[in-house]
């Protein structure tokens, strides 16, 4: 069983990978080059976090490796750079909780099958696959973040072990605490509220917090007040001041809270991932078990502490942030959300000792339920469809976008400033033309496109962010529709000139 599910992990991860060579960039993707072109390497890294943004920690490395158009065959390569370490990342947190947390850890095999299924989960869960993997922007916001905190709850995990060197670990935990803050809004949220959520479960079980503690909060504290005064983030959020009452935000905030619990509830992967979890607790090591045992809450409180998280961070962001939520911070908040719920299963694993016994009876069975399971809900998830019709959908969608950037390099290259792009849906029933020919209606009418894995936005028929495009790829003019877009730079306004 193992080896067929990982045959057919293999086949979807290859299929994932080959994704990654059908995309461009799209709206921040196309900033660099023009900062970079306007203020220097160095001055655009210092115009963005003082001008625009205050992520100090992956608007650096966003602005110091986005490729431009004369770079563009680095974009694929990129994104997969990103994937790997996500999944490398995982995997070295599975293998540090097996140690610490089980009497009997995994084979590499299994850890490596394991990371896999950890994975697919979050794929199979998360509502926008295309900006968790396959945005480049949010891939050095995001995915390399995620990645970072996993790493961090790895820390966490080695801190709490017998063997640990304790201030080894503390200082591990502190440095990336100050590099989570810097990241994105999700990750210094998070990793401001973690070191308390900890010393408060120490301190009602009656336990002693340990003197390491002292530098995780001094530092926790100094990360947040770096984020806080960022100008980049003062001028993106009107420098925190609230455009609407406390209560309408609150409304809204229950609102998406329990919308985002509902894309769990939803979802049986969710169940089964949980169910997986309650297997693995059945080789928990007894001194975890007895220290869980001392703690003095249960896990209905837990699970209200875990929503109580999600409810006050998108209170804060509309508060003080004057936004809601976007897709591309769900998705993380879900992978955060479903280690929440792992870890509340593992704290209370001693209240249902019997069930436990008795998958130990019968653990060879209830293993291969579980996999059978997981397979048959992954392979009937929406996320297992689109995997399927994006193999089909992604090359006519990177022809299109092709056709698009030659017409401007042939405008170029003719002495022409001015290019004209045809419209998406025009340029995309040309191509099912000529690759399904009498077939194409019946594609559109199965498939949808643009694709759900590429981030596509349409820059040049978007008033908004058509001058960005055109600069981006050198054109001093786009025709687009109806609309003519000058370059950046050329129109101050940086309108559209009918």
């Amino acid at each position: 069983m193992k080896v067929f599910i990982g045959l057919v992990l293999a086949c979807i991860g290859i299929a994932m990978i080959v994704s990654c060579f059908f995309q461009f960039p799209a709206l921040d993707d196309l900033v660099p080059a023009y900062l970079k072109k306007e203020f220097g390497q160095f001055g655009s890294i210092h115009w963005y976090l003082t001008q625009s943004n205050g992520r100090y920690t992956t608007i650096p490395i966003f602005l110091l490796i986005t490729p431009g158009p004369e770079s563009i065959v680095w974009y694929p390569w990129l994104l997969l750079l990103f994937i790997v370490f996500a999944i490398v990342c995982t995997y070295w947190f599975l293998k540090v909780a097996s140690r610490n947390l089980l009497t009997d850890q995994p084979g590499t095999s299994t850890l490596m099958l394991l990371s896999g299924m950890l994975n697919f989960t979050f794929l199979a869960i998360i509502p926008e696959v295309a900006t968790y993997f396959y945005w480049l922007a949010t891939s050095i916001t995001y995915l390399f973040p995620f990645s970072l905190f996993l790493l961090y709850l790895t820390a966490w995990i080695n801190y709490f072990s017998n063997n640990s060197n304790k201030w080894k670990q503390a200082i591990i935990i502190s440095l990336l605490t100050l590099l989570l803050g810097g990241c994105n809004e999700v990750m210094m949220y998070f990793a401001f509220a973690i070191p308390f959520l900890i010393a408060a479960m120490l301190v009602a079980s009656k336990h002693r917090i340990p003197q390491q503690f002292i530098l995780i909060f001094a530092v926790t504290f100094l990360m947040a007040a770096i984020v806080l005064s960022m100008p980049g983030n003062l001028e993106r959020t009107n420098h925190y001041g609230a455009t609407q009452s406390l209560i309408i935000s609150l409304t809204g905030s229950v609102f998406r809270t329990f919308k985002l619990i509902l894309v769990l509830l939803t979802n049986p992967l969710f169940y089964i991932s949980c169910a997986g979890v309650i297997i693995a607790c059945t080789q928990l090591n007894p001194r975890i078990v007895e220290f869980f045992k001392t703690k003095r809450t249960n896990w209905i409180v837990e699970l209200l502490t875990l929503v109580a998280l999600l409810l006050c961070f998108d209170l804060l962001i509309r508060q003080l942030a004057n936004n809601v939520i976007p897709p591309r911070a769900i998705n993380i908040l879900i992978c955060i959300t479903l280690i929440g719920c792992w870890w509340i299963i593992i704290m209370n694993s001693f209240r249902f000792a019997g069930l436990l016994n008795y998958i130990r009876t019968n653990y060879h069975k209830a293993n291969t339920v579980y996999c059978s399971l997981f397979l048959i809900a992954l392979l009937g998830s929406s996320f297992f469809k689109d995997v399927i019709s994006n193999l089909m959908l992604l090359p006519v969608h990177a022809t299109v976008l092709n056709q698009r950037v030659e017409a401007m390099e042939t405008a170029k290259h003719n002495g022409l400033k001015t290019a004209v792009i045809l419209p998406y849906s025009e340029a995309v029933n040309e191509q099912l033309q000529l690759r399904y020919k009498g077939k194409s209606r019946f594609v559109q009418e199965e498939f949808k496109l643009p694709p759900s894995f590429a981030y596509f936005k349409d820059e040049p028929f978007s008033e908004e962010h058509a001058f960005a495009y055109a600069e981006y790829y050198g054109i001093d003019t786009l025709v687009a529709g109806n609309a003519r877009y000058l370059r950046r730079g050329l129109d101050e306004s940086k309108r559209v000139h009918r």
